[in-house]
């Protein structure tokens, strides 16, 4: 008999993309280093991996908008944007050779800095010299 159809959709929660609307959002790690020098990464869209270059002098939560890589729009004019936001990774712990660069490179540009305390080992090892 003729009457109404009710249609419920409901969409699923993806591992990677976050959906609103038309727009994708993706939340890309990267590392200080990356940020800093700039970087070529492969990031994943809807239509597989896509080269993406990060610039030089990239800061903690910038976004890059990838045009027509989002959801395909109801009304098949096109598709809505990949927007990455890109997560700055700062790592909890340095090697000695990865402090002293850093050391280095806050010296040069003239930064402050705390120093590593010397522990109760090297103090001991030190005054037995």
């Amino acid at each position: 008999p003729p009457g109404d159809l009710y249609v419920f959709v409901a969409v699923k929660k993806h591992e990677l993309f976050q959906r609103d609307g038309q727009s994708l959002h993706l939340r890309v790690p990267i590392s200080f280093v990356q940020a800093a020098l700039g970087a070529q990464l492969q990031i994943p869209t809807l239509d597989g991996e896509q080269n993406v270059d990060i610039k030089a002098g990239t800061q903690p939560g910038e976004q890059l908008v990838l045009e027509k890589l989002g959801v395909p729009r109801l009304d098949g004019s096109g598709r809505g944007p990949l927007i990455i936001t890109l997560d700055v990774k700062i790592p909890r712990k340095l090697n000695a050779k990865q402090r002293e660069l850093l050391e280095a490179y806050a010296a040069e540009s003239g930064e402050s800095v705390k120093a590593k305390k010397e522990g109760l080992f090297s103090k001991l090892k030190s005054k037995s010299k």
